[in-house]
């Protein structure tokens, strides 16, 4: 898993250091978010995963118990 994934070509040095390993990317950051389109391509993504406390933190994202204002971070994926 590749955790704060923000850039294709982080992504894509995680993929070659584990040598083709399918990554996760972890997006936990507004700069995550506004990538979402490259980082879903970057080579070696299997699948592209919400780090939601993190992604709370650092957007200042007040959430409810139902945590329905995440939806469109979990579902724009």
């Amino acid at each position: 898993m590749a955790k704060s994934a923000e850039t294709v070509s982080v992504l894509e040095q995680v993929h070659s250091a584990l040598r083709g390993v399918p990554t996760l990317a972890l997006i936990e950051s507004a700069a995550g978010y506004a990538a979402l389109p490259s980082l879903g391509g970057a080579t070696g993504v299997l699948r592209l995963v919400v780090g939601h406390i993190d992604f709370m933190a650092d957007t200042g994202l007040q959430c409810d118990s139902d945590e329905s204002e995440l939806a469109p971070l979990r579902f724009g994926f």
